[in-house]
């Protein structure tokens, strides 16, 4: 790429555009032979963002700024804990600008001025504390658990479905043997036709995981570019610290059972057990000692069981732990 598509692509994330030179810069970044370059200069922005930490109101400017600038604002209120979701603004970049940039995925070039109106890229969050059941185009679900975002086109128009998703959310994918299915994670590349399954890949977790169901998915991981085949209560978990990837056979039901609003804790250690509880009931959760780093905890807590008795039952199951609860704050000793 010439240092001129470069500086177009930085002058638009850094600056305040009219419709009208979003419009052109969408269509010279999807001209034939563009898109390898323009990928390279995302991903350098992404590397640029990822070196450099935000606190939460520059988090909350820098995404405000980069929904407006996509388009994707759709003037309404958002309130959630976004450096809960995303610690670092970069998390968005890619998969915003694929989704958002990338339209020669979905069409053709010489369809492009017609269908540029016709294909919106929308996007669905959820805050702490909530879920949401979203439907695709093509008739598929998408059941999205807490803290967690799904990026998708208003309508398919390529030879692949292809969706972005930072958080959890449990898929019914509606069969179709021509238009694979695919989900994209910050580490983890879904593949299906039809089926359920479900993803967890919260950025701040550091790993991602997939749970089939039902059906057959093909699953890349995205550092080794190695491929996967999984059946039914097949589970493929990828941790980038030691870029370590093992697929086990589970009980699909601990890890599907929060589409039903049930939570269910199947012999994880209390590290784990408070990011979810943290993203459940939209409350912070201190730990103020060491001593309770090897606990493991199982549990099953029924839909929208109170904080109080969820917090009642882990203190009868490690001995001589003590807790607090004022208002949206817990702190354990």
């Amino acid at each position: 790429m010439g240092k001129e598509l470069g500086k177009i692509i930085r002058y638009f994330f850094s600056h305040d555009v009219s419709d009208g030179l979003r419009k052109r810069v969408y269509k010279r970044i999807t001209m034939p032979g563009e898109t390898d370059a323009v990928t390279d200069e995302m991903r350098k922005i992404w590397d640029d963002q990822n070196n450099a930490l935000m606190d939460d109101d520059s988090v909350e400017e820098a995404y405000s700024d980069l929904s407006v600038r996509l388009g994707l604002d759709d003037g309404k209120k958002k309130t959630f804990d976004i450096k809960k979701i995303l610690r670092i603004a970069a998390i968005w970049i890619i998969p915003l600008l694929v989704l958002g940039l990338s339209i020669n995925e979905y069409i053709s070039y010489d369809a492009q001025q017609k269908l540029l109106s016709e294909v919106v890229m929308r996007q669905r969050f959820t805050a702490m504390g909530e879920d949401a059941i979203v439907a695709l185009p093509d008739g598929s679900k998408v059941h999205l658990n807490s803290g967690s975002i799904l990026l998708y086109p208003s309508r398919f128009a390529s030879k692949e479905r292809k969706v972005y998703l930072s958080g959890e959310a449990f898929f019914e994918v509606t069969k179709d043997k021509t238009h694979p299915f695919i989900v994209n994670t910050q580490y983890l590349r879904m593949k299906v036709l039809g089926t359920k399954f479900n993803v967890s890949a919260y950025p701040a977790d550091k790993k991602a995981q997939t749970t089939l169901k039902t059906g057959r998915v093909e699953v890349t991981v995205e550092t080794t570019n190695k491929k996967y085949i999984l059946n039914p209560n097949d589970q493929l978990t990828y941790t980038c610290g030691n870029n370590s990837t093992v697929l086990s056979k589970v009980k699909t039901a601990y890890y599907t059972e929060w589409s039903a609003g049930s939570l269910s804790i199947n012999d994880e250690p209390l590290s784990t057990v408070i990011e979810k509880l943290e993203r459940y009931y939209n409350v912070k959760i201190i730990l103020t000692t060491s001593r309770y780093n090897n606990q493991r905890i199982i549990a099953h807590f029924n839909k929208k069981e109170s904080l109080v008795n969820v917090m009642t039952i882990i203190k009868a199951l490690i001995p001589g732990m003590e807790y607090d609860i004022q208002k949206d704050k817990v702190t354990i000793r």
